[in-house]
């Protein structure tokens, strides 16, 4: 190759001679040399993207020589490197593509023809450039592990598992903001954001008590991007706050006895903020204060107990587990209720002083000893009735009855003869009632009635005479009524009518006299001495009786 001429020689008939020099002809068979048409701005990374699709400056840039034209092709398209650059293609471009000469996503080169001034042709193919404008697909960062119920609790705050788990497709690469404040779910999720975490943030990352949500950033390799924002996790580690469990109804007063045992009303009023779910123990044993409400003890119970649910006398209490949203758990014990239902014991009111033998006779009536002595043990105030009316026994002592006094009544207190019994009502100092009904009491003042002491037998004339003196049959006949026993004087001296038959005689026969009792000759009389039930006594005399034997 070079640049040529021709030189001539012109010779006429008379031999004149003249020369001449042709035009320069250049030799030139090498065509341009083509070294690249490799990716360039936008298409340096070999993509182009979403935010880069519009742009117009050139994909490639060529590097070549010997060229003095240049002409590219359209983008077109070079999936599995199938593009073919030569003569056929259709170089209608004077600069190299743009993004916004490709319309749809694909696998993209271009073509370029470089001329010489010789005429020479040569086609070059350009660095493929891939043009992808469809983001990563986020579906959702549900939340994981300790958050999977939304809140991260106190038990759970150390938690170095990831909060959440990632569902997405088509990135690359995966970026994760800190746990962010979403206070009100206002947390956007953008490019605004820092995002410098490759791994999901862990419970042990948040410091505070908040509402919280992590950004993710999703990039493809074209460098599309979208943003996710995880489910809101709820950081919450302060425990519901419990006041108390305190008695109420029947278990006000701290006890439950005999007459409330049977309650199906609840025993504790609870008071307490920030739990959503509460559950309780059975009643516990709390003797000396025992019961620690802690994890250790079954809360099975979602209502409170009742008295019907404390199995015996024993001081109770209660465990409550208050549980928050967030699952942070706290403890309360109840106040101390005592199921107290035995009631006092009521051993007796055996007849006391003079009532001792069972009656009040005339000669007590008007004294002021206790009728009854109250034999008891486990009440703290014991209260009687008055003295009540018991004939046959019917008398039953209970709530039905009145009791206004608290001591207990002597026989000045019964005004008239009868049969009487005492209730008491004794009180324990968990209320238990006891009720009691006293031995019977007869009041009796009236004195057996003595009619006569009738002269009977050898003596029903009123003489003995000295037939008559050895006859063992008796001097009198009693008529008289009301009286438990009869008690005689012997025959004693009645000259003059003189004899008084009263307590100074010394009644020592239970039988009337006989008629050989008598052994001397004089005026004779009997005093009875007749008693009844109640040791009331009245006294008779006998008409006279004359023993004249010679």
């Amino acid at each position: 190759d070079g640049t040529w001429v021709i030189c001539a020689k012109l010779v006429d008939s008379l031999a004149n001679t003249s020369y001449g020099k042709s035009d320069f002809i250049i030799r030139d068979i090498i065509a341009p040399s083509f070294t690249s048409l490799s990716s360039f701005n936008a298409a340096t990374d070999g993509y182009i993207n979403d935010s880069e699709k519009l742009l117009v400056n050139a994909l490639w840039s060529l590097s070549a020589t010997g060229y003095t034209t240049e002409a590219y092709t359209a983008p077109a398209n070079d999936s599995a490197g199938i593009l073919a650059c030569n003569a056929f293609g259709s170089y209608t471009l004077n600069a190299p593509p743009s993004p916004s000469h490709i319309g749809a996503d694909g696998t993209y080169a271009s073509c370029v023809k470089l001329g010489d001034s010789a005429g020479n042709v040569i086609y070059g193919k350009s660095s493929q450039v891939i043009r992808n404008t469809a983001s990563p697909t986020f579906t959702s960062m549900a939340r994981a592990n300790a958050a999977a119920d939304g809140f991260i609790n106190d038990s759970e705050k150390n938690s170095a598992l990831p909060m959440a788990v990632l569902v997405a497709s088509n990135q690359t690469s995966t970026y994760f903001s800190a746990a962010l404040d979403d206070a009100g779910g206002a947390l956007t999720c953008d490019s605004t954001q820092t995002y410098s975490n490759i791994a999901i943030p862990s419970a042990v990352t948040l410091t505070n008590d908040g509402s919280y949500a992590i950004c993710v950033e999703l990039m493809d390799a074209a460098g599309n991007k979208t943003y996710g924002k995880s489910a809101q996790i709820v950081r919450d580690t302060a425990a519901a706050s419990f006041t108390s469990l305190s008695g109420r109804g029947d278990a006000l007063d701290g006890v439950i006895n005999y007459a409330e045992h049977l309650g199906t009303t609840t025993l504790w009023s609870l008071t307490q903020t920030g739990a959503t779910a509460i559950a309780y123990t059975l009643p516990l044993d709390d003797s000396a204060g025992a019961v620690s409400c802690n994890i250790a003890q079954s809360y099975s119970r979602s209502t409170i107990a009742s008295a019907t649910d404390l199995g015996s006398d024993l001081p109770w209490a209660l465990c409550v587990e208050l549980t928050d949203a967030a699952g942070n758990i706290s403890y309360g014990k109840s106040s101390q209720v005592v199921r107290n239902i035995s009631g006092p014991s009521f051993g007796s009111l055996a007849l006391a002083n003079a009532a001792i033998g069972g009656y009040i006779n005339n000669s007590e009536k008007l004294l002021t000893s206790s009728i009854w002595n109250l034999s008891a043990s486990g009440q703290i105030s014991t209260n009687y009735s008055t003295a009540l009316s018991d004939t046959a026994g019917a008398l039953v002592c209970d709530a039905g009855q009145s009791y206004g006094q608290t001591s207990i009544p002597t026989p000045a207190d019964l005004s008239s003869d009868g049969a009487y019994a005492l209730c008491a009502k004794l009180t324990d100092t968990s209320g238990n009632i006891t009720y009691g009904k006293s031995a019977q009491v007869v009041r009796d003042v009236l004195a057996p009635s003595f009619t006569s002491l009738a002269r009977d037998n050898e003596a029903v004339d009123g003489f003995i005479n000295s037939t008559e003196q050895n006859s063992n049959l008796a001097l009198y006949t009693l008529t008289a009524s009301s009286y438990a026993s009869a008690d005689y004087t012997p025959a004693l001296n009645d000259a003059a009518s003189a004899l008084t038959c009263d307590a100074a005689k010394t009644y020592s026969g239970s039988s009337i006299p006989l008629i050989s009792s008598l052994t001397s000759d004089g005026v004779f009389a009997v005093c009875v001495a007749l008693t009844d039930a109640a040791g009331n006594t009245s006294y008779g005399k006998s008409a006279q009786v004359t023993r004249a034997t010679s």
